[in-house]
Order: C-alpha cells, then structure tokens, then sequence
C-alpha cells in the first residue's frame, strides 16, 4: 500500500473544535444543535428537574468554548454524555 492510498478520515468534531478554539460562535451552536438533546437527555434523566438539566448542558457547553482543546475529537459524544452524568450525579446528591 502505497502514501497516496491512505486517506485521513477528519471527524466532523474536529473542524468544530478547531472553530470554536479559534472563537467562532456559530461552530459551538453547531456542536450544541449536534449535541445539546443527548448532554440535555442524560442530565433530565438522572436529575429528574428541567431546569437542572439546562443548567448542567449550559455549563457543559460554556466549557466547551472556554477549553476546546481538553475535548477529544473521537468520541466527543461520549465524552460530552459522561461529563453531564458526573454533573448531574453531583447535583443530586448536593441538593
């Protein structure tokens, strides 16, 4: 197999991160239109509150635009889910 046959997949996270880390809004209402009902759906599962649940998936993504670089590209839903099950647990046992 020669260089010119490997193709390099991008994720399509990827150039939204780099978006966002460059300042551009539009790309993190992009990865929130993408994402926000899956962040949104764990955390309404687990706190069992709305309103809790918007501020989790509201303070998930705000540091997704503060710190871009600390999310993976591969497997960013994951990454997103879990960080909002962590979150929501947190304000369970807190309230």
């Amino acid at each position: 197999m020669t260089s010119d046959m490997i193709i390099t997949a991008v994720r399509p996270e990827q150039p939204l991160l780099v978006r966002i880390e460059a300042g551009d809004r539009d790309a993190l209402l992009e990865l929130y239109d993408r994402y926000g009902w899956l962040v949104y759906g764990r955390a309404r599962r687990i706190t069992d509150e709305p309103v809790a649940a918007e501020l989790i998936t509201a303070g998930i993504f705000a540091r997704v635009w503060h710190s871009p670089a600390e999310f993976p590209t591969d497997g960013l839903a994951r990454s997103l889910t879990a960080l909002a099950e962590r979150r929501s647990t947190r304000w369970v046992y807190e309230a």
